[in-house]
C-alpha cells in the first residue's frame, strides 16, 4: 500500500502490521505441554520457585498466591490453560535444557514452537527461558 500524507503533516501508512505469534525454543517438546492450574503450582511449590508469585501476580494484577493466580489463568484462559516454559533462541534452550542431569550429555532436538496470539509470559528468566500461558493449540516443529 501506498503511504499517505496525514492532516498533521506525517505520513501515516495505510498498512497496518499484523501482530505476530510468540515463538521460543524448547529442547524435549515430545512431553508437550501442561495445564496451566498445575504446571503454576508444580513450580512453587516442588521446584521452590516463589519468584513466580510476584512476577505473575503483577501480569495478572491479582494477589500474589497460587489460589489467585490460578483463578487468574482460569478466569483469562479458560479451564484448558497451557503453560510452556521456552528460550528466546536454540543457543540458551541447548545451554540450559538439552543436557542429561545424570550424565551430562546432549539430550534431544531443539523444538521451534509458535504459541497462540493470546500467550502471556507471567514469569521471565532472561537466558533460562520464559514461562508463557495460553490457550488453544501451539505449534511445534
Amino acid at each position: 500500500m501506498y503511504n499517505r500524507q496525514s492532516k498533521s503533516g506525517y505520513r501515516q501508512s495505510k498498512v497496518r502490521q499484523k501482530s505476530m505469534n510468540p515463538k521460543g525454543f524448547r529442547v524435549g517438546g515430545e512431553n508437550g505441554t501442561y495445564p496451566a492450574t498445575l504446571v503454576v503450582p508444580f513450580e512453587v511449590e516442588e521446584l521452590g520457585n516463589e519468584h513466580i508469585l510476584k512476577e505473575a501476580s503483577k501480569v495478572l494484577q491479582c494477589e500474589p498466591t497460587l489460589d489467585a493466580i490460578k483463578k487468574a489463568i482460569t478466569d483469562k484462559w479458560g479451564t484448558n490453560a497451557k503453560a510452556l516454559w521456552l528460550c528466546d533462541n536454540r543457543i540458551d534452550a541447548r545451554e540450559h535444557y538439552g543436557r542429561d542431569l545424570e550424565t551430562g550429555k546432549r539430550t534431544g532436538a531443539i523444538s521451534t514452537v509458535t504459541l497462540p496470539l493470546n500467550a502471556e509470559v507471567i514469569s521471565d528468566l532472561g537466558s533460562d527461558g520464559k514461562l508463557y500461558i495460553f490457550s488453544g493449540e501451539e505449534n511445534w516443529k
